[in-house]
């Protein structure tokens, strides 16, 4: 519904947001983190990487660990 298209919008307005700004290694980590809350029931986790902090077999291994760490904590198991 509507709420849900308000929350995808603004999930690609930050999105869009952060893919403009450039990293300025001398003065950040290569890896930039964002817990967003889109509306009142919808957050989500915006990762931003620096193409030498992460290759592509590396980025699916961090994504498998978060899916697992965020399924287990959904389900009150411990991680």
């Amino acid at each position: 519904g509507a709420a849900l298209a308000r929350a995808e919008r603004r999930l690609a307005e930050l999105v869009a947001e952060d893919g403009r700004r450039p990293f300025d290694l001398a003065a950040e980590h290569p890896v930039r983190a964002l817990l967003a809350r889109l509306d009142e029931h919808a957050h989500a986790v915006l990762l931003t990487l620096h193409h030498i902090a992460s290759d592509g077999w590396s980025e699916g291994v961090l994504l498998g660990e978060l899916d697992r760490l965020y399924q287990a904590f959904a389900a009150g198991r411990p991680a």
